[in-house]
């Protein structure tokens, strides 16, 4: 009767084993499965990294572009002038008076 049982303790050692052994597979592909979910990941990560850097460097040469645009359109546009500034440019040029004959006391003075 104690070879019966031995026979039953063994081979439900060798049961024990074998399910210990299926755990341990399942555990290391899950394990290899979750390593590479992670490394699939951090790959995403990485290429939707340099896809924000990209647009952010398209977006910095827009600005750049625009603000180029907007200094070369208020260069370019005509500045309003001041009203009496309007009112002198629509005059004629005079002619520049002559000089007038030295007075008396400056022609002393030479």
């Amino acid at each position: 009767e104690w070879v019966q049982e031995a026979r039953r303790a063994e081979a439900e050692a060798r049961r024990a084993e074998e399910a210990a052994c299926e755990r341990a597979e399942a555990a290391q592909r899950q394990t290899e499965s979750e390593a590479r979910a992670r490394r699939e990941a951090q790959g995403q990560a990485e290429q939707a990294e340099r896809r924000l850097e990209e647009m952010h460097a398209k977006l910095q040469e827009q600005l750049r572009v625009a603000a180029l645009a907007a200094a070369l359109a208020a260069v370019s546009q005509p500045r309003p002038v001041h009203s009496q500034g309007v009112a002198a440019a629509a005059l004629p040029m005079a002619p520049a008076p002559e000089p007038s004959a030295p007075s008396p006391s400056a022609q002393s003075s030479w």
